[in-house]
């Protein structure tokens, strides 16, 4: 009959209807699951905005943060000391020479430029200028170490704020950029395709973060090439003073006192305010927050007034000189009020090597410290987005 329906077509509506509910179904399951996926990973991002990103702020402060508290120069390296060090090295590989003229004396301007005094003719030219013994006789210092001093410099002016990253310097922009766009990226509204690219996006500014890593490792060998200067001063010291002593500079400690760890600038130092002025004064500087604190500390006890040789015995019974200099009047006075004391106005000779390149270490340290802490809270961030895209992104496997 015409009105009638063929049980063949029927059946054939049926199975594609069919086909078409079943596939329906599956593709608002997988929406559904995209959604919860997208959720998921979203409230993870916000956990780690709330938390990461405030370390990453905090981080990004200390760069430029100056500490007040620090003088905002070198306190055992002078400027003159550094013009006579810049001189040494450079004439460290022979005297200044111009055609067949010969510098037989030379020193250094304000700026530290080497400017020659007087020319000669080589034929009458002395063997070595005299400027040139003098400054390698008062200031032996390394060329490395010189380069270490120059580009510390602007740091310890600053009082720590790293000037790269302030301002105009030339990591601003690469850091800000990349702060933002990452806080951003933690901030965005929840949207479906949320789990979608993010390895790809971390992987991008992670490379782009490379030359920011890149400047954490140049701290870091600044840091070293500190360390091993003041181990290498440490052992002068020691060996000078064994010398000068009378003694075999191998022969081992006593029990009551264990050798410093030469790659401790912080235990060297203190050893050495032990040795020199007694236990008052290593406690003191071993109770120091920071080893430019105790640096601080150790210059105090050098300007801390001492008696005259003369009247050493009348004040046998004075104990080591504290830390602080305005307690010191309380210290003698109990045992020798008629003692007229005069303060020192520098660290002994043998000491300021030693002083020298434990203040570089302090800063090279300090700034170290900085960048490092720094490209820390960016690994931590970006390794705890892909964590928890890891996590939460299953919804397509």
């Amino acid at each position: 009959m015409r009105g009638e329906a063929s049980p063949l077509l029927s059946r054939r509506f049926a199975l594609a209807f069919a086909v078409i509910c079943a596939t329906s179904v599956a593709a608002t399951a997988q929406a559904v699951r995209d959604g919860n996926c997208a959720a998921r990973f979203h409230d993870a991002l916000t956990k780690l905005s709330d938390t990461h990103l405030r370390e990453l702020a905090d981080a990004r402060a200390a760069l430029t943060a100056a500490d007040g508290k620090l003088a905002g120069n070198w306190m055992f390296f002078k400027r003159e000391d550094r013009l006579k060090a810049r001189l040494a090295a450079r004439l460290s590989d022979g005297p200044l020479t111009q055609g067949e003229m010969v510098c037989a004396q030379s020193t250094a301007d304000r700026g530290g430029r080497v400017r020659c005094l007087k020319w000669v003719d080589k034929a009458s030219a002395p063997a070595r200028p005299i400027a040139d013994v003098t400054a390698a006789r008062d200031m032996p210092m390394a060329k490395a170490e010189l380069a270490l001093i120059s580009q510390l410099t602007r740091i310890v002016r600053s009082r720590g704020l790293l000037e790269e990253f302030d301002k105009n310097g030339r990591f601003i922009f690469l850091v800000s950029r990349t702060s933002d766009e990452i806080g951003d990226y933690l901030r965005q509204p929840l949207r479906p395709g949320l789990c979608s690219g993010a390895t790809e996006m971390m992987g991008f500014y992670d490379t782009s973060f490379a030359p920011m890593r890149k400047r954490v490792d140049e701290f870091r060998q600044l840091t070293e090439t500190a360390r091993s200067w003041v181990g290498r001063e440490a052992r002068r010291l020691e060996s000078d003073e064994a010398r000068a002593a009378g003694v075999v500079a191998e022969k081992s400690a006593p029990a009551s006192t264990a050798a410093p760890d030469l790659r401790n600038p912080g235990e060297i130092m203190q050893a050495v305010a032990r040795r020199h002025f007694g236990e008052a004064a290593a406690s003191g500087i071993a109770a120091a927050p920071d080893l430019l604190t105790g640096l601080a500390r150790f210059e105090d006890v050098l300007m801390t007034p001492e008696p005259p040789a003369a009247t050493a015995s009348a004040t046998a019974t004075v104990t080591a000189p504290p830390v602080a200099p305005t307690t010191v009047a309380a210290t003698t006075s109990t045992n020798a009020p008629s003692v007229e004391r005069a303060p020192k106005t520098e660290a002994p000779p043998s000491l300021v090597p030693l002083l020298r390149a434990i203040e570089a270490f302090a800063y090279a340290d300090l700034a170290h410290g900085k960048v490092r802490r720094l490209d820390d809270a960016y690994t931590s961030l970006m390794r705890g987005v892909t964590d928890a895209h890891a996590k939460t992104c299953t919804c397509g496997e």
